[in-house]
């Protein structure tokens, strides 16, 4: 999709902000002609009355509503903009000139790397990841494993006394509970499960 359509469907219609967005200076010649032929791409919108809604239009088109009534696309559209695109920033109409914003900052930086005057980042590079250290993942197996741990012990127990047996702890106490979630996590990289019996959280241990 020409990021321009994508901009004028958050709203910035003209072409002259959509460039303030990107290009924090103007007399930057070398930006503005990199910048020139994505703005081209979307010049056929600038004809239609409602510049915004012939964008919103585009993208529910390119996302397979094309066979749907129109405002039926353009609702899909802005529900899609508001509630699947950048939703960290805002998930209301209000937000979409901060969603516009940082869409800007974005080709900005890819620019500046297309021209050489920053190096690229690397997106696998750890400082750039979420982790979990292995003490966490392990304390939360452990925490649920030993809890299931107490659930099986507490039911044997209360077997053995309903039907007037002799208990003993050392055959209530299933050991094997912990030590097999335990290395079921280490091998498999998935870390406890829920009530249902899904996957809580996998990853590489």
């Amino acid at each position: 999709m020409p990021m321009g359509i994508l901009l004028m469907a958050l709203g910035v219609t003209e072409d002259r902000k959509i460039q303030d967005l990107i290009i924090y200076d103007q007399n930057d010649t070398d930006m503005v002609d990199l910048l020139r032929a994505s703005l081209e791409e979307c010049q056929e919108l600038k004809t239609k009355e409602d510049i915004r809604e012939a964008a919103l239009d585009y993208i529910a088109k390119i996302a397979g509503k094309e066979k749907n009534k129109l405002q039926v696309r353009k609702g899909y559209a802005i529900e899609l903009l508001e509630r699947e695109f950048l939703p960290h920033i805002s998930l209301t109409s209000e937000g979409n000139l901060k969603k516009a914003y940082f869409v800007g900052y974005m080709i900005n930086r890819l620019l500046q790397a297309g021209l050489n005057r920053v190096t690229e980042d690397d997106r696998d590079h750890y400082g750039k990841k979420r982790m979990d250290m292995s003490g966490t993942l392990m304390a939360s197996l452990f925490r649920q494993l030993f809890r299931t741990f107490l659930k099986d012990m507490v039911k044997h127990i209360s077997n053995d006394l309903q039907k007037n047996k002799d208990t003993h702890l050392y055959t209530a106490m299933k050991h094997e509970t912990i030590t097999a979630g335990l290395r079921r996590g280490l091998s498999t990289g998935n870390w406890g499960t829920d009530m249902k019996g899904n996957i809580l959280k996998t990853g590489v241990s």
